[in-house]
Parts: structure tokens; sequence; C-alpha cells
């Protein structure tokens, strides 16, 4: 889209059979959020189905009014606050080797079975913190391990729908944020005791949730560069439900959602009866060898998140048997070398050769 160029929303229907359609729309981000595009949905169904929907109760416009009237003060001293502890941007494209060869965005899907989903959601549960937490603390661990520093920052998706706005759920336009998320793991913590510190700190943030990212980057100084270059979206949009509802004769569904971001790596979470990662990335940062893999080290993470709750993070294990036996292969010099003398007569033997003799 060049945004000096209407429109931003394009729509292509096309026929593939008698009585069967796909429905191509594309639309920029500035338009809709997730929620608004699934509300939109049900709408344009309930009318083609002669159902006539309730009349809107609530307009952007009042989202902005509250917005010029929101604290900005606290806004920046929470914000300034919270990224005093970060010493340098997480990049995770300055720990992987760019690839050569790629290019465009592309995906990998990672899908946890029903049955490890239940024992995550769990989990979570037992240790009352919801499966979102849960899915940031193992990315925040995993980008520790990988870049190796004490603080990590990444980006976390928001409604940005005020509870204090009247109908604020009923509303179509553009509310999503991109938030910080800052977390230290210390390898002494306990699993329990972190996740709920990391959503304490969620919580908090969602006061001050509608500061643009921009302000708050510039806030944490560094010339408002980025902080990050990875964000996480845990998706709860009511798509499948709008698609599930009888609308007359005609029957919908989804048969792809793309999204594309300016970030070199994209998390999108789902959360039913599977649990399912999806990791958009470019191409000529990442290569699919290398999202494989770190795909298969926050699986892990995960898990062992899961499995020992009473737990130090320190413990976490993130490689895989096959990995670690890798690191003892190579680890081991099977080179073997005769008549070796010890460093120190060496450096004798090279000191009386000298003129002089010893020094």
């Amino acid at each position: 889209f060049d945004l000096a160029e209407p429109p931003l929303m394009r729509l292509v229907l096309v026929q593939c059979a008698a009585g069967r359609h796909h429905l191509v729309w594309t639309r920029h981000h500035l338009l809709l959020d997730g929620w608004s595009t699934a509300r939109l949905m049900a709408e344009i169904l309930a009318c083609h189905a002669m159902q006539i929907p309730a009349p809107p109760r609530g307009r952007y416009r009042d989202y902005i009014a509250w917005l010029q009237g929101a604290d900005g003060v606290a806004a920046e001293n929470y914000w300034r606050a919270l990224l005093a502890d970060v010493e340098e941007p997480t990049r995770l494209a300055a720990v992987l080797k760019p690839s050569a060869d790629g290019h465009g965005h592309r995906e990998h899907i990672q899908v946890f079975d029903a049955a490890e989903t239940a024992r995550l959601a769990d989990f979570a549960r037992a240790e009352r913190v919801t499966v979102n937490t849960l899915v940031q603390a193992g990315w925040a661990l995993l980008l520790q391990r990988y870049t190796g520093q004490a603080s990590v920052c990444f980006g976390a998706t928001t409604s940005g729908r005020p509870s204090d706005l009247p109908d604020a759920g009923e509303v179509l336009g553009l509310f999503i944020n991109t938030l910080p998320v800052v977390a230290r793991p210390r390898p002494e913590q306990r699993v329990g005791d972190w996740l709920r510190e990391l959503q304490a700190q969620n919580i908090a943030s969602r006061e001050h949730e509608h500061a643009p990212l921009f302000e708050i980057q510039r806030w944490a100084g560094d010339k408002g560069l980025g902080l990050f270059d990875s964000i996480l979206v845990f998706e709860n949009y009511p798509v499948d439900e709008a698609l599930s509802q009888e609308w007359g004769a005609m029957r919908v569904s989804l048969n792809e959602n793309r999204e594309e971001t300016n970030y070199p790596m994209t998390l999108t979470v789902h959360h039913g009866e599977t649990l399912t990662v999806g990791y958009a990335f470019q191409g000529s940062v990442f290569s699919a060898r290398q999202i494989e893999r770190l795909a298969g080290h926050y699986m892990a993470v995960l898990r062992a998140l899961a499995q020992a709750p009473q737990g130090t993070l320190g413990a976490v294990e993130v490689l895989s048997e096959a990995e670690r036996q890798e690191l003892n292969r190579w680890g081991v010099n099977e080179q073997r070398y005769v008549e070796v003398e010890p460093v120190h007569r060496l450096i004798e033997r090279r000191a009386r050769a000298r003129p002089g003799g010893r020094h």
C-alpha cells in the first residue's frame, strides 16, 4: 500500500465453481485491528443474510477524545522506570547470522497437540497466570539464552480498548498497540514466582498501554531507536465465532489469514483446543533452518517451565538431547600427541638455547 494513494482496502471476488467463491480481502492495518475485523465480518454476513445488525453505539472519535484526555505524565514516568533496567536493545537478528540468499516474508507453523496444550493450560491455571503470560515467559527466557543479555525486551500487542470508554468493544477502528515487555530472569528464581512477577508487570503496563511506541522508545533514550526486533501476538479475536453462526443458505469459512509486520520476527499465538505458534520472519534476516531450530528450543522451554514450577530458571534446559551429545563430541579432542613436554619445560629449553643461557 502507498499511504499517499487510496484506497487502503481492496476486495477481489473469484468464482471457483457454481455456488462457490473466494473473497480476497486486503487491507492496511491503519483501518482496522483484528477485533474490529471480526466484528465487521459478522455485520457484513448478517446484512447478507437479511439480519439487521444493531446500530453502533460508539464512535471512533470518542476514542480519539479519550486519548487526548489521558494522563501522559503518568505514562511517561511508568515507562521510564520500567525501561531503566534495559542496558541495550534485544536483537535476535544480531545473534543469528543473516540468511545469505533468503528473501520475502516466510512462515513456520508449530502446533502443540491437544494433550500438551491442556497440560500447559492446567499448569498456568495452577500457578495463577494466563497462558499468554506463559508463552511470553518462554520467549523472554529463550531470548536471554540466545543473546546472553541479563535483561531482554520484546514487543507484545494489547487490545488498546479502554475499560472506562463506553462501548469500546463495539467500535470499529485501530485500537491495538505494541508495548515493550521487559524481563530479567535470574537463574536462582523459582519458575512460578517469576511467572507471577511477569504477569504483574503486564497488568501494570495495561494502565499505560495507550502511550505510542515511538514515544516509549524516546523515553527509553538512545534517540528513540527500536528496543527489540521481535514481537509476540496472542490472538483471541472472535473470527471463528462469527463464521460458525447460521447465515441462511450461505456457508462461510476462513481459508487463510496472512499478516506482515515491519519486524524481522513476529510470533502469532492461537490458543484453542491446540496451541499454535506461527513464526513469521523475513527471509533476508533468518533462514528456515534457523527458525526450525528456534521453534524446537521454544517448545523445549515451555515444556520445561510447565514441568517444574518449584524449580529454578537456571535449571530450565533449552537444548535437546541430540544437541547436548553434539556439544560433548565437540569437546573431545581425539588427536593424540607423542613426546610432548609440559609448557614450562619448553620455555626452559628455549631459554637455554638463547645466547647467554637462562633468562
